[in-house]
């Protein structure tokens, strides 16, 4: 075992997100009606996360509950609320109006570390605030492993999971009472967080490969129904009848049956839509883009459906269209 941590939440997964004030700040420059995601860790989280400290130092033994408050923020912290100013030695509350097991009192930011995915891979770094889990209150504590245990951080070298009975081992020499469970390593965190990604992209697949299907169809009943009109488009070209016209009306009429599909399927969507709401990152179920997308799609393949085999027909002498069975 390299190195041992412990954190309230992981990255990616259920975090807790607080109001916070800056009061160091001139007024005017105080950000207002503002949240950061809280996180409470163990001195060497960074070292076991492999996060890298851009500034400052990290937590340390002597960040007690008798020791002046710190705090760590993240690069996305510093991007969003002090631009313009130096981290390092401001000052940050955080919770005031949450209750007292937040400590509301002013710490002192010590650090400015990299920025991570802290809730979700899909979503962009989130301003993120770190204090020592010493200086949490022990009720506090409590509280929160009653709804989200806390994790312990084992940095290892080989198989992680070989370790994971002499580190459950390791907890009831210490305690009877300290029960370890679901050890996992990193790279199953990860991919948990990503399972709705992967659901999201086989949908994908599922919903483009049913457009082409459905692409592919209507150009084969669309040029079918035009070869089909070979003898009729023969017999108006022997009575003088120009290919522009030709072209025209054939093109016309494949449009007026594809319209009508459609707004058949347009309707069938809208009524589907709540079923996929909850399914969709980054747009609505009924992302008005998304249907014109797919309808100029569909209507692309129905002028080609149309205009190729009725091209293809008008370059026939009329002669032979007319004698074409």
């Amino acid at each position: 075992m390299q190195a041992v941590a412990a954190a309230t939440m992981l990255p990616t997964e259920p975090s807790v997100q607080l109001p916070f004030e800056l009061p160091s700040l001139p007024v005017a420059e105080r950000p207002a009606d503002s949240e950061v995601q809280w996180r409470a860790i163990s001195p060497a989280y960074f070292e076991v996360m492999g996060i890298p400290v851009l500034q400052g130092r990290t937590f340390s033994e002597t960040d007690s509950a008798a020791s002046a408050p710190v705090a760590i923020v993240n690069q996305a912290f510093l991007r969003t609320y002090l631009s313009r100013q130096t981290a390092i030695g401001q000052q940050v509350v955080i919770g005031r109006h949450e209750g007292p097991d937040f400590a509301n009192m002013a710490r002192e930011i010590v650090a400015v570390v990299a920025d991570t995915r802290e809730i979700g891979l899909n979503e962009p770094a989130s301003p993120t605030a770190f204090i020592p889990l010493a200086q949490v209150p022990d009720r506090l504590v409590v509280f929160m492993n009653r709804l989200m245990p806390m994790n312990w951080l084992i940095r290892v070298s080989g198989e992680p999971l070989a370790f994971s009975h002499a580190v459950h081992e390791g907890f009831l020499a210490a305690d009877d009472d300290l029960v370890t469970s679901n050890p996992r390593p990193l790279a199953q965190v990860l991919s948990t967080a990503l399972a709705q990604q992967r659901m999201q992209t086989g949908l994908l697949a599922l919903f483009s490969a049913a457009t082409l299907l459905g692409a592919i169809g209507l150009y084969g009943v669309l040029a079918y129904s035009v070869a089909e009109r070979k003898r009729e488009i023969g017999i108006g070209m022997a009575l003088g009848a120009e290919r522009g016209q030709i072209l025209r009306l054939v093109i016309v009429h494949g449009l007026k049956l594809t319209l009508t599909g459609m707004v058949l399927g347009i309707l069938c969507g809208l009524a589907l839509a709540r079923l996929m709401r909850n399914l969709l990152f980054g747009t609505s179920a009924t992302d008005p883009l998304t249907f014109a997308m797919v309808g100029v799609v569909l209507m692309l393949v129905a002028v080609a459906a149309c205009w190729i085999p009725a091209r293809r027909a008008t370059r026939v002498d009329p002669m032979i269209a007319l004698r074409y069975e």
